[in-house]
């Protein structure tokens, strides 16, 4: 069994011993090669589908794991899982938004689990800003290619006071609270600037469509007969700081 990069990424994220419950299993890919590598003692498969979790429990059977029941588990979110149940929680492949949102739906819940591994597929400044928000400490960014796309993975420790958890009323609530995290400094942070080399590598490649884009703008802006110094200005600083953030 081959997993892509990013799912490579995201296993490598979990350590030694850790109880990990995968949140939209779909093949349940991640959960067996922690079992085959001894590196989890205990794993949870959830997802909304049915037809997904059917697929997970013939790889695992396929791999020759003769898991319970209990270890595979339909439902929306998190609502399939224990307060404390597992260490870490890996969600993937979902965009940043909607893994916000899943957290979200019960901070108190989502705050007894040790560590988060996120990989969002858009919005990922947003997420970042919904850690901040929470309390959650980034310790890792990665980077994975997946086909032609530069995949993001967060890991995030939980915060040492839990007791204080933020409540969202609504989804409408969270999306307004989240608007900031679409700031440039969210979607790209300082600490890509400190990424090892093979990784600064992948985000020159996603830089370098992000220049084009920024770049393509500003001369549009600069050709029309409206005045747009003060966008302009703006594109300009976006382009400096990623320009920073790109150099070694």
């Amino acid at each position: 069994m081959k997993l892509s990069q990013r799912l490579m990424e995201m296993y490598h994220q979990v350590s030694p011993g850790e109880r990990v419950a995968d949140i939209g299993t779909d093949h349940a890919y991640i959960p067996i090669l922690l079992m085959k590598n001894n590196i989890s003692p205990f794993v949870i498969m959830s997802d909304i589908s049915q037809g997904s979790m059917d697929k997970a429990q013939r790889n695992c059977k396929d791999q020759g794991f003769g898991l319970p029941d209990s270890c595979f588990r339909v439902g929306d979110g998190l609502s399939t899982i224990e307060p404390g149940e597992v260490d870490t929680l890996v969600i993937g492949g979902l965009g940043g938004r909607t893994i916000a949102g899943i957290l979200a739906a019960d901070q108190n819940l989502t705050n007894s689990f040790s560590k988060l591994i996120l990989q969002p597929r858009n919005n990922s400044g947003e997420l970042r800003y919904y850690l901040h928000l929470t309390g959650w400490t980034i310790i890792s960014e990665r980077l994975a290619k997946e086909g032609k796309f530069i995949c993001e993975i967060i890991t995030a420790s939980a915060p040492e006071n839990t007791s204080a958890a933020p409540s969202f009323s609504a989804e409408t609530d969270l999306a307004d609270l989240l608007k900031e995290g679409q700031d440039y400094r969210w979607r790209y942070p300082e600490s890509f600037k400190y990424l090892p080399s093979g990784q600064k590598e992948l985000l020159k490649k996603r830089l370098d469509w992000k220049f084009g884009s920024l770049n393509q703008e500003i001369q549009n802006l600069r050709k029309s007969s409206n005045n747009y110094k003060s966008l302009i200005d703006q594109l300009e600083e976006e382009r400096d700081y990623l320009k920073w953030i790109e150099k070694d």
